[in-house]
């Protein structure tokens, strides 16, 4: 078998439920994925149809997503593609026709699919439990026979023989910012965010460089932020300032001997994220420079 190198992908969180859940006036439902309660997301119902926002489905699902027009759209995860077409019940399971219970639709800037029928094309169950009036998604997904949380302990027991090492990926941020329980419109609300840096963890210090840019343009301008940390300083320079700006690490250092008392201890990190509402899930796996990859998405619920 060939061995892979482990990727921890962070990423934001979406889910929601699809059709054929017993339908119920209040137009949502709650959601629970591996036992674990959704709290950010709903299953949206619509005329006694369960659906979820596309983008949430594939975030959730570890899955991509790709129009190749406006309204035709391509969900894959590992060798697995689901071709729809909004507004049509015809579509592609690879190359063989199947019919969707009924069709996609676009609401405002998303589109909903059929989630049942979704998330069962994925590998996942869907159970009902009405006296709470949720939806139950399991699935369990092993790479070299672990799970995600068990790839993630491993790999955190790797990066303990390592004292400095480098780092880099990408975020998508889709945000709603309130003030007094209300929505600040012209706040920044879909930031795609490259990261790269270094990191020593004895004596801790890192170095991260920011470059957040608008999802949608014109939304916000493009910058760039560059700190620099150590356990007592603070060092920050963005694009309207020449000189870095210095200032007292503003957490104490007990801390830092807390977190790293945590990242010593595999499983009370993983324990850590879980009280974070974070949940663990693997993407499609890569090949970078002809190396084999696995990917895991720590995802928020």
């Amino acid at each position: 078998m060939i061995r892979r190198n482990l990727i921890i992908a962070i990423l934001a969180l979406s889910v929601a439920l699809c059709g054929a859940l017993p339908a119920f006036a209040g137009g949502k439902a709650q959601i629970s994925v591996n036992g674990e309660p959704v709290t950010l997301f709903d299953a949206v119902i619509e005329d006694g149809k369960s659906m979820v926002p596309l983008d949430a489905f594939a975030r959730f699902a570890g899955a991509e997503v790709n129009f190749d027009s406006e309204n035709n759209v391509m969900i894959t995860e590992e060798n697995k593609i689901l071709e729809m077409t909004v507004g049509t019940k015809d579509a592609l399971l690879g190359n063989k026709p199947v019919t969707l219970p009924f069709a996609p639709v676009k609401s405002e800037d998303q589109v909903l699919v059929p989630l049942r029928f979704t998330c069962e094309t994925f590998g996942f169950n869907v159970g009902w439990d009405s006296a709470r009036k949720t939806v139950l998604l399991n699935r369990i997904e092993t790479r070299d026979g672990m799970t995600a949380s068990e790839l993630l302990i491993e790999s955190n027991k790797i990066t303990q023989d390592i004292n400095t090492y480098s780092m880099d990926g990408t975020m998508d941020m889709k945000m709603r910012i309130k003030a007094d329980g209300k929505e600040i419109e012209d706040a920044p609300q879909n930031i795609s965010i490259e990261m790269s840096g270094q990191i020593q963890n004895e004596p801790m210090e890192f170095y991260f460089k920011q470059k957040m840019a608008p999802l949608i343009q014109g939304e916000t301008p493009e910058t760039t932020m560059e700190t620099y940390m150590t356990t007592e300083k603070m060092y920050v320079k963005n694009p309207a300032q020449d000189e870095w700006i210095v200032q007292d690490m503003p957490f104490p250092a007990e801390f830092w001997k807390e977190q790293r008392d945590i990242q010593s201890d595999p499983l009370k990190a993983a324990e850590q994220m879980k009280e974070m509402g974070m949940l663990l899930n693997f993407g499609s796996d890569a090949q970078i420079d002809g190396n084999d990859y696995y990917v895991s998405m720590l995802l928020w619920i």
